[in-house]
Parts: structure tokens; sequence; C-alpha cells
């Protein structure tokens, strides 16, 4: 899926293929990167952005009333799992460390917002931050693992510092 660490792995020639090539003087100001880490944030936003919306998880828990097996906690807990696998492997540890720290954030901002599609008076239901919550204490039980994987062990520190830092402000 587009979440796993190698769904956007590119080979070091394609990446070499999209850098820019300088042609004479109007180069000045941009510079030949391809910015991959860039365009890989670009993709994951628009998918964490659809997956998290308060209309999709709403429109998951309506739909369990009239018959939807899928459950929202499901849907959480695949998506948690494929977002911070219980081994990380380093290939490709800088387009993981992304999404994670992305997913992080959304989720810390679903739960302290408590509010759809943020806005104000409109409080989204207790069901729905439930299962955020438990995605975040999921997280957070994957991140202490992470501090003695090598490659890993700063992210699961800043990490686990954003989450008990954004849990305390609810």
């Amino acid at each position: 899926g587009i979440i796993s660490p190698d769904a956007l792995a590119s080979s070091p020639e394609f990446i070499a293929y999209l850098q820019q090539q300088r042609r004479g003087f109007k180069f000045f100001g941009r510079g030949e990167d391809p910015k991959m880490l860039d365009r890989h944030k670009a993709v994951y936003s628009e998918v964490l952005n659809h997956l998290l919306s308060t209309a999709t998880l709403q429109r998951m828990v309506n739909s369990e009333l009239y018959g939807n097996e899928y459950k929202l906690n499901q849907m959480m807990a695949q998506l948690t799992d494929a977002i911070f696998p219980s081994k990380p492997q380093a290939k490709n540890a800088a387009y993981l460390q992304l999404l994670q720290g992305m997913y992080v954030k959304e989720l810390l901002e679903l739960i302290n917002t408590n509010s759809a599609g943020g806005k104000p008076g409109i409080e989204m239901p207790a069901n729905i931050n439930q299962v955020v919550y438990e995605n975040i204490m999921r997280i957070r039980t994957r991140l202490f693992a992470y501090r003695n994987v090598a490659g890993y062990e700063a992210q699961g520190r800043y990490l686990l510092w954003q989450t008990e830092k954004g849990i305390a402000t609810k």
C-alpha cells in the first residue's frame, strides 16, 4: 500500500534523473535537488488528510450502524501498525520517519481540537476520540521500543515527547 515504507521508494538512478540539469545562467535561486522528501510529504499529506478527516471517521462509525463490518478501530489499528512497524528498517528510514511525524501530528490535532473538521461548535463524537486516543497510546508503546533501534533513537524520543506534550495539553 501507499503507507508502506517501500511504496514510494525510488532507485538512486531514477532520483538522479529527476535532478534539474544546469543550462546556461537561468538556474540561480533553485537547487538541483529533486526534493524527494517534499514529494513524499505531499502524497502522505493527501492520504492522511483523507483517512483522518472527521467526515471519513464519522462515516465509518455511522456505516457500522447499517452493517459495515470494517470498524473504525480496525482501520486505525491497521493504519497505525503500517506506519509504526514493530521492527522498522533502516532502508528508507527518512520517508518512514516523515510519515510517522505527520501521523502523530494529525492524531494529536484530532484529539486536542475535539471538533469536527476544526470547526468550533461541531464536537467530535466521543467514540472517535477514544479510538484516536487508543492509537496514540499504541504508538507510544512502539516508540519506547524505537529508542533502541539504530537510526530511530532520536525519532522515538522526539515523538514520545510530542505525544506526552500533546496529550498533556488536552
